[in-house]
């Protein structure tokens, strides 16, 4: 096992106070894209999780070094991504805004996905 890893795996899980879900299939473009931009950074460990109405990234320091370029790099992408989640789709991953299920949980879904589940919990938010 790698010792970055390793010393990882060691450490406390943080606790969640927010309900997470699964990403969905409409955000697999956006995660593969950023995916390939971090590719390089050996530095950063990168935790994802779906609340609200997008992703959202927590990014780690995996080296006890000073922070360098390449993570600060990795922050701001990934900055970007979660601003970009909030816009797309998370069923088809198309253009969408804020929609909400019930009354309380936040998602973004377009026109057409809203559409086929008009029956259920489904509304848009104001």
């Amino acid at each position: 096992m790698h010792p970055l890893l390793a010393a990882h795996l060691c450490r406390p899980i943080p606790r969640q106070d927010t309900a997470v879900r699964p990403a969905q299939n409409g955000h697999a473009p956006l995660l593969q894209r950023l995916c390939r931009a971090i590719r390089h950074d050996h530095t950063s460990v990168l935790l994802l999780q779906a609340a609200g109405s997008g992703l959202l990234f927590s990014i780690e320091h995996a080296r006890a070094s000073a922070v360098g370029k390449e993570h600060l790099d990795t922050i701001a992408k990934a900055e970007a991504a979660e601003r970009e989640s909030v816009l797309l789709c998370e069923r088809c991953g198309e253009e969408g805004r804020a929609a909400r299920a019930g009354a309380w949980w936040g998602l973004t879904l377009c026109e057409e996905c809203m559409d086929v589940r008009r029956g259920g919990p489904y509304r848009w938010a104001e």
